[in-house]
């Protein structure tokens, strides 16, 4: 039985003392570098790559023969000169001083043995024999590394960051899109969790709304399209925590996330930019009839339609360096954009107007950054909201977004809503407006801070019966449809996100059970069927509804899908005309609020 028990020694910065200067030494002095341990070398003569060593400053050399007192200082001491009677020495000088020590070729005089290591990142395993057989171990060693390689190194750290998450410790993985504006609003986070000891890195994730440039954000059809992959790769724990403008979230976030942290909020209002038009001292009124303004959002539109009818608008995507290119090679003579980005870009155009809230009320939670994370991340979140949230920017959010959910909004229709604090009081300003702006409802209420999403329901509720919601249907032609989406896939639906932009409230089930369990016993609308493979999914569904004379309207994705419904026994109302989620959804939306069918 072996008398060595196994250890794992922290020599970094500790001195270890090897004597001789031959190729064992060699050995012993490149185990000892890997360790980071001073080294001190006691030879007359060295081996080619030991003198190397010592000429780049890495170890220490005493060109002579082992004397007394080469030990002083020393944690370890290794004798591996091919003469005994000086091994014996070293071994006798580390056991008066109570050093430990290794003897090459006669390790039971020492108090040590070194083993065979095999290392890859962060793993490393030994392999001792008690120093009977070393080429053995050697051997050992070598059928070990071919078994455990770079993959199992990785697996190691992989498995050390999710530890320290747990713990609520270690670096954090930050995904953002890639635009300047993104990458300048994510290191300003990084950088406040810096100063409180939260290192991050960075992972970059194109968003659809990045991705497709040839269209208007309203013409995508679909709220958090700068959201959904960001939370996709929180969900797939390739990242920790995701740093959105607070207004380019949906009003309702994805599934098993939360919203971590509220940054305290830049300027929220909108700025107007032009470079030929004086619009600094004289605002809209410095541009000529008809001029051309720059702007995707319809809340913008409408609302600068309200204050200037004459004016035509036309859309510039891009990032924000390049609407200002456009801006300035004349696409359009003013440009209107969140005056919070400009300022965390340090760019602006030659004349700059900033609108009072109340003549064009912001998007909801404009100029505000969200730091969102997992729901299950308990360490996670709490590290952030303690590094970064700012309670009263929280608080003036928290009462926008219930606004915004209470109207059924999103990012694609024109609603806007600024909260500000006085002392313990929240007041809140919010429209809703028609896209011609013929038709533009305001409203303001005021109450304790303390209950801003109440405030945020309950204005909401006013504007809706106001007339909101008839100015809304416009944009949720499908209000109130129910629709069931079958699910075969875990990720994100295309399709239920176009049907609730749209208005509806879409049901995804992965399964009969689960679509009754959302629904309660209600019958649907409307069951769609996007693929063939999801006919088996819905098929069992189908039928429990036709046992108790449930008859929800049927469409199919195309017609291989339409002819899986039919196999499986059930005729479908109407088939889009290619397998498309948009022909899909305007099929949908076709035949509830005309009655059309498009077979």
């Amino acid at each position: 039985m072996s008398g060595y028990l196994p250890v794992a020694l922290d020599l970094r910065d500790r001195l270890a003392v090897v004597v001789g200067g031959g190729r064992v030494a060699q050995r012993k002095v490149s185990h000892l570098l890997d360790a980071r341990a001073r080294v001190r070398v006691v030879a007359p003569a060295l081996a080619p790559q030991v003198a190397a060593w010592v000429a780049a400053g890495l170890i220490e050399h005493l060109p002579r023969g082992f004397a007394p007192g080469d030990l002083e200082g020393a944690w370890l001491a290794f004798a591996a000169t091919d003469d005994p009677a000086v091994n014996r020495a070293v071994a006798d000088e580390a056991r008066a001083r109570g050093i430990f020590a290794n003897l090459a070729g006669e390790p039971q005089l020492g108090s040590f043995a070194t083993s065979a290591v095999h290392r890859v990142g962060h793993l490393t395993i030994a392999v001792n024999t008690d120093g009977l057989a070393p080429a053995f171990a050697k051997r050992v060693r070598d059928e070990i590394a071919q078994r455990f390689g770079e993959r199992y190194a990785q697996e190691l750290e992989a498995g050390a960051r999710e530890r320290d998450r747990a713990l609520g410790r270690g670096p954090l993985v930050a995904a953002t899109r890639g635009s300047a504006l993104a990458l300048a609003q994510t290191r300003w986070v990084a950088q406040r969790l810096a100063v409180r000891g939260i290192a991050s890195s960075v992972e970059i994730v194109h968003t659809k709304g990045d991705r497709i440039q040839d269209r208007t954000l309203a013409a995508i059809g679909s709220d958090g399209l700068f959201v959904k992959e960001l939370e996709r790769a929180l969900a797939e724990r390739r990242a920790d925590y995701a740093v959105h403008s607070a207004k380019d979230l949906p009003s309702r976030l994805g599934e098993g996330m939360m919203l971590a942290a509220i940054c305290e909020r830049e300027d929220a209002r909108d700025a107007l930019l032009a470079e030929r038009f004086d619009v600094g001292s004289l605002g809209l009124a410095a541009l000529p009839q008809g001029a051309r303004v720059g702007t995707s959002s319809l809340r913008r539109r409408a609302q600068l339609a309200a204050l200037r009818p004459d004016l035509c608008f036309t859309d510039l995507r891009g990032n924000v360096d390049t609407r200002l290119r456009k801006l300035a090679e004349g696409e359009a003579d003013a440009l209107v954009l969140a005056h919070a980005g400009l300022r965390r870009l340090g760019t602006t155009a030659r004349f700059t107007y900033l609108f009072d809230p109340e003549q064009m009320t912001p998007a909801v939670a404009q100029g505000a950054l969200a730091v969102e994370c997992r729901d299950d991340d308990a360490a996670a979140s709490a590290r952030l909201r303690e590094a970064l949230n700012d309670e009263a920017s929280e608080r003036c959010v928290l009462a926008e977004r219930a606004l915004l959910r209470g109207v059924e909004g999103g990012c694609q229709v024109p609603v806007g809503a600024y909260a500000c604090l006085d002392g313990g009081r929240l007041e809140l300003h919010a429209v809703i407006a028609s896209l011609d702006g013929t038709r533009l409802l305001r409203q303001r209420i005021e109450g304790p801070a303390g209950e801003a999403e109440r405030l945020g329901a309950a204005l909401a509720q006013r504007l809706l019966e106001a007339g909101g919601i008839e100015i809304l249907r416009a944009f949720h032609p499908l209000r109130d449809r129910v629709v069931v989406v079958p699910r075969t896939q875990r990720r994100p639906s295309q399709v239920a996100a176009r049907l609730r932009s749209l208005g509806a409230q879409a049901v995804e089930a992965y399964s009969a059970a689960a679509a009754e369990e959302s629904l309660q016993g209600r019958a649907p609308d409307v069951v769609v069927v996007p693929s063939s493979g999801s006919v088996a999914v819905i098929a069992p569904y189908l039928s429990a509804l036709r046992g108790r004379d449930a008859r929800p309207l049927l469409v199919a994705m195309g017609p291989q899908s339409a002819t899986a419904v039919r196999e499986a026994g059930f005729e479908p109302d109407a088939t889009s005309q290619t397998p498309a989620v948009d022909a899909l959804v305007a099929t949908v939306q076709r035949l509830l609020t005309e009655g059309g069918f498009d077979s």
